[in-house]
């Protein structure tokens, strides 16, 4: 489950227009402004080089910049590692991100961004706290989060951070 949360960082923050922009045939769309990092063609882009044959991946790889080959390479590597139950969720996880508005997306790249300034011991206090989260029910996570427990155990950084986070958890 850490490894889903930090692949679906990984896409997200790495997979941007440039990448798509460098590939015949990929294009961001009327509604992708440019510069706008990640979206769903980012999680694609990495099932279709998954997909490929090898050598047709290294001719479409070969035509990226070399700093962007090296991430690109890497992320696929990663998800090639995922089994086909994580790569369903890993999908699932991405396309729910994708539904959030636009301001919901921009305040949890923030989060994940705060997230990562944060010390790693932390870093993995709040992993592991979303993971729970996201096991909960709506309400169930209400009330998980309002608890006296959670405001001792989480300083008012990291609630705030959780809090961006969750609120791309969907309401199912």
């Amino acid at each position: 489950m850490k490894r889903l949360f930090a692949i679906l960082v990984l896409v997200a923050a790495f997979l941007g227009p440039s990448v798509l922009a460098a590939q015949p045939g990929m294009s961001r769309g009327p509604h992708r402004p440019k510069g706008r990092p990640g979206g769903p063609q980012g999680l694609r882009m990495v099932e279709r080089l998954n997909s490929m044959p090898a050598d047709e991946r290294s001719r479409v790889l070969g035509d990226l910049p070399p700093k962007r080959r090296a991430e690109l390479e890497r992320g696929l590597e990663r998800y090639q590692k995922l089994s086909p139950e994580e790569r369903e969720n890993l999908s699932r996880r991405f396309r729910n991100f994708q539904e959030l508005s636009p301001e919901q997306r921009q305040a949890m790249r923030e989060a994940f961004r705060r997230m990562n300034d944060l010390p790693d011991t932390r870093r993995r206090a709040i992993r592991r706290e979303m993971m729970e989260l996201r096991q909960l029910s709506p309400d169930s996570r209400r009330s998980r989060m309002a608890s006296d427990e959670f405001k001792e155990k989480y300083s008012a950084e990291e609630r705030e951070i959780i809090d961006d986070l969750a609120r791309g958890i969907p309401e199912e």
